[in-house]
């Protein structure tokens, strides 16, 4: 019976092997949560020039879309300002 119940305790060498296990493991996941806020901080970086990059896209956009609408009134105008014109003088040479 002694023996048995000796069994279910462990040395001192065994816990001290044990908790220098476990601080080598924490170590290690120390390592690994540093190389993770890292690429965490790195994907957020990215997220924000990704976010800029969107920003200045549709900002360029805009301004072509805006540059087309100028230029097509311009065009539309410029045909009735000649209709108009041509028409005045037919009817001023018709007199």
């Amino acid at each position: 019976m002694s023996e048995e119940k000796s069994k279910d305790w462990y040395t001192p060498k065994d816990i001290y092997e044990m908790v220098q296990g476990l601080k080598e493991d924490m170590h290690q996941t120390r390592m690994e949560l540093q190389e993770t806020r890292a690429a965490v901080a790195h994907y957020n970086n990215l997220r924000k020039q990704v976010a800029q990059c969107q920003a200045e896209i549709l900002t360029l956009q805009q301004h072509s879309v805006g540059q087309n609408m100028v230029w097509s009134r311009i065009r539309n105008w410029t045909a009735i300002i000649i209709a108009a014109a041509s028409l005045i003088l037919a009817y001023a040479r018709g007199r």
